[in-house]
């Protein structure tokens, strides 16, 4: 009974596990798919900023001060430009370091409850064997017994 508990326990572990590498493998596919929405987003502002720019170029030839403005502009989003580069390739690391991380631990814990599964198993065959054994003796020593 203790080993059959055991196993129950360790298959509701292995269960668990199973559902927290779905949750994980959830989050996984909705930060992929908030990612895709933030580049659709990027390239949308990166049009507005190409229109931005050649409106500016078209008042820069009348207005001195425009072309003054719209250069500072151009640096400021070339540095935008550059710190987005940056933190998109930072989120793109740490995104892949996040997942291989839940996939190794996910492995390990479903490795070592398997093995665990298995052991339970095993110790739960032999309590068996051990039992009949001790049941067939028992029959054995009723019969000589009884027989005398």
């Amino acid at each position: 009974m203790k080993l059959q508990g055991m196993v129950e326990k360790l298959e509701e572990q292995l269960s668990l596990s199973k559902k927290r590498a779905a949750r994980q493998a959830l989050m996984m596919n909705d930060l992929k798919s908030e990612s895709q929405k933030m580049n659709a987003q990027l390239r949308k502002l990166t049009l507005e900023v190409r229109e931005k720019e050649e409106e500016a170029n078209r008042w820069k030839t009348t207005l001195k001060q425009a072309k003054e403005d719209m250069q500072e502009g151009v640096r400021e989003r070339s540095k935008l430009a550059w710190e987005l580069e940056r933190v998109r390739e930072q989120w793109k690391c740490e995104g892949e370091r996040i997942e291989k991380a839940a996939r190794i631990e996910n492995e390990s814990v479903l490795m070592r409850l398997q093995k665990e599964l298995e052991q339970a198993r095993a110790d739960t065959h032999a309590e068996k064997e051990r039992h009949v054994r001790s049941q067939t003796a028992l029959q054995i020593l009723r019969r000589h017994y009884s027989n005398q």
